[in-house]
């Protein structure tokens, strides 16, 4: 990760919390004039990002208890849910965003909810779990260990890799100059206003387009199918 050094002071944090709770929620908001990216490392739990009306970053995020395994304590889950604290800092003009546990092994899910201008670019570490990102029109960069990634984009830079699931991208063809689907295992298909290319198989399969515009898509899934969708 890059030098975090700038720590934004002005982030307004409500916590909603009773006791050793079930589940907690964190919110905050950020104004975003000074910023063009916003990055994310999330460990176990979903994640997902909207397009918003004002010039605000909005953040919420619901913390889960979860057993590591068998003999794991519920209690102990809990106070590690009660004791996380989201970690905001700005460097480069990123806010750099995730949740701490101190822990390296923390015993929950955290869902995330950003909502955010669709200029800004997004950086997303994730761990286990589904991401769903709709309006953004910044460049995305996009690491999904395990879970289902569904991303919608008006325009910007797209770089998508699953390692375990399934992908999904879609955006204005009129947007891209090039479009590339790739799967080590599984399909890769690309259906590009009307025309469809794809590449079916078990190992090894990729399919392209070429268009006229600005923006690059790119979508890499290690096991599962992927696929590009340009209208």
């Amino acid at each position: 990760m890059r030098n975090r050094s700038i720590l934004v002071c002005c982030a307004i944090i409500a916590v909603s919390a009773a006791g050793f709770a079930a589940e907690r929620t964190i919110e905050a908001s950020f104004p975003a004039d000074q910023i063009e990216a916003i990055s994310v490392t999330n460990g176990v739990g979903d994640f997902g990002f909207a397009a918003g009306d004002s010039n605000e970053i909005r953040v919420q995020i619901t913390l889960t208890p979860r057993r590591g395994g068998l003999f794991s304590s519920m209690k102990r889950a809990e106070e590690d849910v009660e004791k996380a604290t989201l970690i905001s800092n700005v460097d480069d003009r990123t806010l750099f965003l995730e949740v701490d546990a101190g822990s390296n092994e923390p015993r929950f899910e955290a869902h995330w909810l950003v909502t955010a201008p669709s200029r800004l670019a997004l950086d997303l570490e994730q761990g286990v779990g589904d991401v769903d990102v709709t309006g953004s029109a910044g460049d995305i960069e996009m690491e999904v260990g395990v879970g289902t990634a569904s991303v919608t984009v008006l325009g910007g830079d797209v770089n998508v890799n699953v390692g375990v699931g399934n992908g999904t991208v879609r955006g204005p063809a009129g947007a891209f100059r090039s479009a590339d689907a790739a799967g080590g295992v599984g399909d890769a298909v690309i259906e590009a206003e009307g025309d469809v290319e794809s590449s079916a198989g078990f190992v090894s399969h990729s399919s392209s387009w070429r268009g006229d515009g600005t923006y690059t898509m790119d979508l890499e899934v290690g096991v599962g199918d992927a696929k590009i969708i340009l209208e």
